[in-house]
Order: structure tokens, then sequence, then C-alpha cells
């Protein structure tokens, strides 16, 4: 009982690295359309040209 539990253990153990090989195959070239939505504290609010002008006129 010990041997199957350990081939069972084994057999998930291989799928769990060919699962995640295969997200990261997959996933390797794609292009984040939005990368400051992945961080959104870390992008530095700007203002707006219109304040901005306004407040020079």
């Amino acid at each position: 009982m010990d041997n199957l539990k350990k081939w069972i253990r084994r057999i998930l153990n291989i799928l769990f690295v060919v699962i995640v090989a295969a997200a990261i195959y997959v996933g390797w070239g794609k292009q984040v359309d939005n990368p400051d939505s992945w961080f959104p504290e870390w992008v530095e609010e700007q203002p707006s040209t219109q304040t901005t002008q306004s407040g020079q006129k």
C-alpha cells in the first residue's frame, strides 16, 4: 500500500510539473495590453493638461 501511495504522489507531481510548464510555454510570448492595471498603486498620477492650463491663465 505504501508503494502505491508513492507512485500516485510521483504521478501527481509529474502532472503538476507538466501543467506548469505548459502554462509558461503558452503565456511566454503574450503581451499585456495595459501593464499599469497590474500595479495601479505604482502609477504616478499626472495632472491633466486642462487643469494646468486653466491655472496659468
